[in-house]
C-alpha cells in the first residue's frame, strides 16, 4: 500500500467497459480503484499516484497491454501487473512474463479467481517494495561504512574496531540472509507472512545502530542508557533467530527484569553469546535461557548441550581474536565483545563448559548501572573469577 492511504490503490485498464466496471463495483469496498479505456490515460493515473496492483487488458486499440506493462515497468518495477483478457497467445505470454507480469485471468473472470488473484497480487508488491527498500537501505550503509573507513585509516585502533564491527554485523546479516531465503520461497505462495518483513527490517536497523555506535567511537561507554526489560529483548532476539535456526530448539525461562542501559549493546552481547552456543550444537541441540532478578541484579543464563570446551580454551575465552573456531568461521572477538558490553554496564560474567557435555554462562548486570569505562586487558586474576 502507498503512505497516502491505508486502502490498496488499483488501476484497471481495460477498453471494454464492462469488465472495468465490474471489478470497480467487486474491488471498491476495500480498495481505491482508478478505471482508464486505453494504456496513456492508466499510465497518466500511475503517474499521479503511485498503484498497488494493476489490473491490464492484454489487446486494445491503439497502444496494446504489452506496450503498456513495458511502460509500467518503466514507472515502477515493483508494482504488480495482472493481464486480463479474452485473446491471448504463446508469445505474448513469454513477453508478458519477460516483462514481470504476477499473473493472467481471462474473460470472463470467475469473482473468487479473481479475488483470490487480487490478495496474492497485492501481497507481492508489498514484499517486493519492502526487499527494495531494504536492499536501499544496505547499500546506503555500505556507502557510508566505505567513507568513515576511508576517513579514519590513520587511527591506530582501527583494525580491532573495524573487527568488532564486521564480527557484530555478522549476526543480523545473518538473520536477514536467511529470511531472505525462507521469502524467496514465499513468494510463490499466495501468503506471505508479514513477520518475515520485520524481521529484516528490525535487523537492518541493528546493522544501521551498530554502523552508528562504530562511527561515534564510543565504545567504551554506555551510548544510549533506557529502561527497558531484558527479558523482551533476549525474546526479541529468539524471535528473530527461531525460523531460520539449523535443528535448534530453544528453551526459555524469561521472568520480567527491569533494567537500564544499551539495548544495542546489550544485544550484540547476548547475540554473540547464543551466535556461540549454536556453534557448539554442530546443527542440532539445545539452548536455554533464563533472566530472573537476584537481589539488585539481574542474572541471564545461556546454557547450550553441545560440545563444550576445553579447559585450555576455557582459560583464554576472554582474549581479543583468539579463536577455537575453524578457519573463516570466526575471528576470535564474540567472547571479548560480550565481556566488555558487561564490564561497561557495571555487571559480571563467568563460563562453565566440559568437552562434549556443554557450556553455561551466567551474566549480572545492576538494576541501575553507572556508565564506565571498560576493562581493556585480562588480569589473571579477574580470568580465574569470570571463567569460574
Amino acid at each position: 500500500m502507498t503512505e497516502a492511504s491505508e486502502r490498496s490503490h488499483i488501476i484497471v485498464i481495460d477498453d471494454e467497459a464492462a469488465p472495468r466496471e465490474s471489478l470497480r463495483i467487486l474491488l471498491s469496498s476495500d480498495h481505491d480503484v482508478d478505471l482508464a479505456d486505453c494504456v496513456d490515460k492508466g499510465i497518466s493515473l500511475l503517474n499521479q499516484r503511485p498503484a498497488d496492483l494493476i489490473i491490464l487488458d492484454l489487446r486494445m486499440p491503439g497502444k496494446d497491454g504489452l506496450d503498456g506493462l513495458a511502460e509500467i515497468r518503466e514507472i515502477d518495477p515493483n508494482v504488480s501487473v495482472v493481464i486480463l483478457t479474452g485473446f491471448g497467445s504463446l508469445e505474448a505470454a513469454r513477453t508478458a512474463i519477460r516483462h514481470g507480469v504476477t499473473d493472467f485471468i481471462e474473460k470472463p473472470f470467475d469473482v473468487s479467481e479473481m479475488m483470490r488473484i487480487v490478495n496474492a497480487g497485492l501481497a507481492r508488491t508489498e514484499a517486493h517494495r519492502r526487499q527494495s527498500k531494504a536492499d536501499s537501505v544496505l547499500r546506503n550503509m555500505h556507502d557510508r561504512f566505505g567513507g568513515e573507513l576511508d576517513d579514519r585509516m590513520h587511527m591506530a585502533e582501527i583494525g580491532q574496531m573495524s573487527a568488532e564491527l564486521a564480527h557484530d554485523l555478522r549476526n543480523p546479516l545473518t538473520i536477514i540472509q536467511g529470511y531472505t531465503q525462507v521469502l524467496a520461497k514465499k513468494l510463490q505462495q499466495t501468503d506471505v507472512p508479514e513477520r518475515y518483513f520485520d524481521v529484516i527490517e528490525q535487523n537492518i536497523r541493528r546493522c544501521n545502530d551498530l554502523v552508528e555506535l562504530w562511527q561515534g567511537l564510543s565504545a567504551n561507554l554506555v551510548r544510549d542508557s533506557t529502561q527497558f526489560d531484558a527479558a523482551q529483548l533476549i525474546a526479541e532476539l529468539v524471535r528473530d533467530l527461531e525460523d531460520v535456526g539449523d535443528q535448534v530448539e530453544f528453551k526459555l525461562e524469561l521472568n520480567p527484569c527491569m533494567m537500564r542501559g544499551d539495548r544495542v549493546q546489550l544485544y550484540r552481547a547476548f547475540a554473540n553469546l547464543v551466535s556461540n552456543a549454536q556453534h557448539a550444537l554442530r546443527g542440532g541441540g539445545e539452548i536455554g535461557i533464563s533472566s530472573a532478578p537476584v537481589d539488585s541484579t539481574v542474572e541471564i543464563k545461556i546454557t547450550d548441550n553441545g560440545c563444550g570446551m576445553s579447559e585450555q580454551t576455557l582459560a583464554r575465552i576472554f582474549d581479543p581474536f583468539y579463536t577455537a573456531k575453524h578457519v573463516g568461521k570466526g575471528n576470535g572477538l564474540g567472547m571479548f565483545i560480550v565481556r566488555k558490553v558487561v564490564e561497561m554496564h557495571g555487571g559480571a560474567i563467568s563460563v562453565q563448559s566440559r568437552l562434549e557435555e556443554g557450556t553455561t554462562v551466567c551474566i549480572q548486570l545492576p538494576n541501575e548501572p553507572a556508565p564506565q569505562p571498560a576493562t581493556e586487558d585480562v588480569t589473571s586474576e579477574q580470568l580465574s573469577t569470570t571463567t569460574a
